[in-house]
């Protein structure tokens, strides 16, 4: 595998594996890309278990290019702490979906109105570092707005009544949809208002998908339903100009 670039991603979910193991599969990059389902659920406990592994990979000489780990936002303790962690690795990439995949999901059927939300008081757990090592923990109590995962499940599930958090057919249903979810995604920047809502979902497709081209610019821009047929053709290209080909 020397020189290919491969993907790690870390799950918090099982939706999340094979949502984008099924999106491997239609980019065929299966191979390239190890998906699977960490073992803890908080973010900052991902982001140490996915480094830990990349680095093991390194040594073994099988290394990855990238890291990524995809949660929902939820309410988890550690949320704003694997942020700041997270800048420290450039290889390292954060996808959260605001509040819960159900959202990027249900972005798929409708632009979404304005969604109701509570105040919530949010405590973030953060550990201080010297010389690399935990020296202090820290809480920080924040005030947020959040909207309640279960809305989002429930509002799916009436415009999508064989969703389930265990299918394996994800994209029969959602892929020729995917425009009007990525063009809901472009209007918020959750790099910048980490409180906003909205999904980076469509950041880790387009990495998956840019496995499968050498035009970066090109996987992006048809990283929605279109994107199946564009690499479809890119790889029929590929064949026919070939040196094998030209030989013949």
């Amino acid at each position: 595998m020397t020189g290919t670039k491969k993907l790690l991603i870390f799950c918090e979910g099982q939706t999340e594996v094979n949502y984008l193991g099924e999106w491997a599969d239609e980019c065929k990059v299966r191979a390239q890309v190890k998906i699977t389902r960490c073992q803890h659920n908080e973010p900052y406990l991902m982001l140490k278990e996915a480094v830990k592994e990349f680095l093991w990979a390194e040594k073994m000489n099988e290394p990855y290019s990238e890291v990524w780990i995809v949660y929902d936002r939820d309410e988890h303790e550690t949320f704003h702490q694997a942020v700041e962690t997270a800048k420290l690795f450039p290889y390292l990439h954060l996808c959260w979906t605001n509040p819960c995949i159900e959202a990027w999901f249900l972005m798929h059927f409708t632009m979404l109105p304005n969604l109701p939300r509570s105040q919530k008081v949010v405590i973030d757990r953060q550990e201080n570092y010297i010389d690399g090592q935990p020296h202090l923990e820290k809480i920080v109590t924040t005030v947020e707005l959040v909207v309640n995962p279960q809305y989002m499940f429930d509002s799916l599930r009436r415009k999508w009544q064989d969703y389930s958090k265990t299918s394996t057919k994800y994209l029969k249903t959602l892929r020729s949809k995917m425009d009007l979810a990525l063009e809901q995604c472009t209007q918020t920047d959750l790099h910048q208002d980490v409180f906003a809502f909205g999904s980076l979902m469509p950041e880790v497709l387009t990495a998956i998908a840019k496995l499968a081209t050498q035009d970066e610019m090109a996987a992006e821009e048809f990283v929605g339903h279109k994107w199946f047929e564009y690499c479809e053709q890119k790889r029929l290209e590929a064949q026919l100009f070939s040196p094998i080909n030209h030989q013949n």
